[in-house]
């Protein structure tokens, strides 16, 4: 949800970033119950990311980013290239891996890869590409 980043540096949360975009204080309620005060607008994201809702995660062995299993997952290529460029990348972090994908449609299917940080989608591709291995 798009928030007032001022409030937050105001109030002792730091910069948040565009919008709140990095604001994250608690698990339980997705952030929804958290300094109410600073948001501006709950149906609409901070300008700088894809969406409302990132259903990428963080496992505990703080390395690998997989689906959490939410029941839509919408602009996952978009997402995961937001986390790479605005969060991974800036701190020296480099990402790589596979993941394919089955949406809810029969056509919607893919893989997704991502080598030294540069994302490639491939629609309707279910075969990892030898290249890419």
């Amino acid at each position: 949800m798009k928030r007032d980043n001022d409030y937050l540096i105001e109030h002792g949360y730091g910069d948040c970033g565009i919008d709140g975009e990095f604001f994250v204080e608690d698990l339980e309620n997705y952030g929804q119950d958290s300094c109410l005060e600073s948001i501006i607008e709950y149906n609409f994201p901070p300008s700088t990311q894809p969406s409302l809702w990132c259903n990428w995660e963080l496992l505990d062995d703080n390395q690998t980013i997989c689906w959490n299993y939410a029941e839509k997952f919408y602009n996952y290529v978009e997402w995961i290239e937001y986390l790479i460029n605005n969060l991974l990348k800036p701190k020296n972090y480099i990402v790589n891996g596979v993941v394919a994908y089955q949406g809810e449609d029969f056509d919607d299917f893919g893989t997704i890869f991502v080598r030294d940080n540069h994302v490639h989608h491939f629609p309707q591709l279910r075969k990892p590409l030898d290249s890419f291995q």
